[in-house]
């Protein structure tokens, strides 16, 4: 609980000086990981407290400020993050001791009481509903320039490597989700986990708020294959998404995805392996239930169609140290998988040739090379003959 005491700052010369109290003021704070957008449970709650009578203030990371709030609400995100996570959180613990700090988000929802052991703060579980209905508090952020924000939460299809119905709960759709939508943006960029998942006519109602708005749209967690028809098909083709995602996360989307990505590119998957300017990207699980073979399988079978993939690699959500292997999967092979995604990130080919001489051209080459422990020293070498040969042409052109 909080007190009226006034807390002890340290400042540059080693003076302690009195931190001013404000009753008023809740710290909103963010773990100083990488991440490519803002923390949008955190900037609704931004919003839901200043309609409530506070003020906020957001930081990045570990910071000693000149003004002792009377809350500090912390966010968290993966739980592969946990050591900066729990590091972040034991500082403002230290340094605003009389401060109630809240914790909330993926992390918290997820594993709560590992937070609660090393803190002895109990997290917040699951999401503030009546900040969800919050418009994200854009001016925290100015150099944002994009709106971000869902349409809806949750997901039907409750796969069982899927973390979504731990924080979200049943599928949900969020009336007035327009207000998420920032004038000055560039795109609008949705974390709906299965936009197609909802009634037809919750889509068109929303298709049509995205079409007025006129920016283009990223569907960034994907979008369900399974459901993709002549339809919704014509629906995404009144809008320019930039670019279209799809998954094709094991064998049972088999025919489906290769069903959407030519669909929306019009391709007859015949002869297509240029993927270069693709504008379809699809994600690929690897390390789950699948195997090697049907990995490669599926990879192939993107590239074939004309689309991008992006493997992506599979770790339990309490596997905190990231050591998981696949029941399907050696450690080799696991290993030699990262490497050869983490090379390329996504893959993008030219041709047939050029997938098959890094990949294989049957799934047999590509467990082969998963299964070399000299994979990474072959990749290395002949990234630096690569480079010495492109130096040689360098210096030859300018002779």
């Amino acid at each position: 609980m909080s007190t009226n005491r006034t807390p002890e700052k340290v400042n540059g010369s080693g003076i302690k000086t009195k931190c001013i109290k404000d009753e008023k003021l809740v710290l909103l704070v963010e773990p100083d990981y990488k991440t490519s957008f803002l923390p949008l449970g955190l900037s609704k709650i931004a919003t839901y407290l200043r309609n409530n009578g506070w003020r906020v203030s957001y930081v990045k990371g570990r910071k000693k400020l000149g003004l002792s709030p009377k809350q500090i609400w912390i966010t968290t995100l993966f739980t592969f993050k946990h050591k900066i996570t729990i590091e972040t959180i034991l500082f403002y613990k230290k340094y605003y001791p009389d401060a109630d700090i809240m914790i909330g988000g993926i992390f918290a929802s997820l594993m709560p009481d590992l937070i609660h052991k090393h803190t002895g703060i109990r997290p917040y579980v699951g999401m503030i509903r009546d900040a969800e209905k919050c418009a994200p508090a854009y001016d925290l952020f100015p150099d944002v320039d994009y709106s971000l924000g869902f349409t809806s939460r949750g997901c039907k299809n409750r796969c069982h490597y899927c973390v979504v119905p731990k924080i979200e709960g049943d599928m949900m759709d969020i009336k007035g989700w327009e207000r998420c939508l920032k004038e000055d943006s560039k795109e609008v960029i949705l974390w709906d986990n299965n936009f197609f998942a909802k009634s037809r006519g919750s889509i068109e109602r929303d298709v049509d708020i995205l079409e007025e708005f006129g920016k283009p749209v990223d569907f960034n967690q994907g979008l369900d294959c399974r459901l993709y028809n002549k339809r919704y098909h014509a629906l995404m083709k009144r809008l320019t998404v930039r670019p279209i995602r799809f998954a094709f996360d094991h064998m049972g989307e088999d025919g489906l995805c290769q069903k959407a990505i030519s669909m929306w590119s019009g391709s007859d998957g015949k002869g297509e392996w240029y993927n270069k300017d693709s504008n379809v990207n699809v994600y690929v699980l690897f390390n789950c239930l699948d195997t090697p073979a049907d990995f490669y399988y599926r990879v192939r079978e993107v590239v074939r169609w004309g689309g991008i993939p992006y493997p992506m690699w599979y770790v339990p959500y309490n596997d905190i140290n990231r050591e998981h292997v696949g029941k399907n999967w050696t450690p080799i092979q696991r290993n030699n998988a990262r490497l050869m995604v983490w090379r390329q990130g996504q893959v993008t080919v030219g041709s047939k040739d050029e997938f098959e001489a890094f990949w294989g051209s049957t799934p047999e080459q590509y467990i082969e090379k998963l299964s070399d422990p000299l994979l990474r020293e072959r990749i290395e070498s002949t990234r630096n003959r690569r480079q010495a040969e492109r130096f040689k042409e360098v210096m030859d052109e300018n002779d």
